[in-house]
């Protein structure tokens, strides 16, 4: 297994060079100045290392060593804002995401989590992106429910859910009020919900 380590010329990365000795990885290191040009990497690393010292230099880094290496996996090291790090790497798809300051043992540890197939994130990260990917899911399942309502049906869920009654929806709308009762037992049925509360709620997340 071989690692290739691009870092922003700001960056040292003679300790990361070090915990790739240390598990008796092959390493290669290149300036992020670089990848524009890599005509000296003669073949495609298994692992993609990325040292930046700030996560806005892996944001502007990231399209060009998607276009280099789009079938590598990635590790994010920063030496500022991990929890911003974090978020952006997990966005994007890396393994992992580390603060270049770790001491060796740790670095040492995370790495060996990583080659081996797993991991390396904060939980807090994670509950951050599996919460954020939860209300997607939430509101793109409202979307495509409220998209079965007819628009008479979501003008009477919409005024339901301001708290008026049905008498008081049929009077504004110029409908009886038993019509008004068997569009919201309709509503209620298309957007798998059981009384009004719970409509109020899934309208809420548009």
């Amino acid at each position: 297994m071989d690692v290739l380590l691009i870092s922003d010329t700001a960056c040292n990365n003679r300790l990361l060079i070090d915990c790739f000795t240390l598990l008796s990885l092959e390493s290669t290191s290149i300036a992020a100045s670089e990848l524009g040009n890599l005509s000296h990497v003669t073949h495609s690393p298994s692992w993609v290392v990325l040292l930046v010292t700030e996560v806005e230099s892996a944001k502007r880094l990231w399209p060009c060593l998607c276009q280099h290496f789009p079938d590598q996996k990635v590790v994010l090291v920063v030496e500022d804002a991990l929890a911003e790090a974090e978020l952006f790497a997990l966005d994007k798809g890396c393994v992992g995401a580390l603060k270049a300051n770790y001491d060796t043992a740790l670095l040492v540890k995370a790495f060996h989590t990583l080659f081996r197939g797993g991991l390396w994130y904060s939980r807090k990260a994670i509950d951050s992106i599996l919460t954020q990917h939860l209300h997607n899911r939430r509101l793109q399942g409202a979307t495509v429910s409220l998209d079965a309502l007819t628009p008479k049906e979501l003008q009477i869920a919409t005024l339901s859910c301001q708290g008026l009654a049905n008498k008081e929806i049929a009077n504004q709308l110029y409908l009886s009020p038993n019509t008004v009762k068997t569009h919201m037992q309709r509503i209620l049925k298309k957007m798998a919900v059981s009384n009004r509360t719970q409509l109020a709620n899934l309208l809420q997340l548009r």
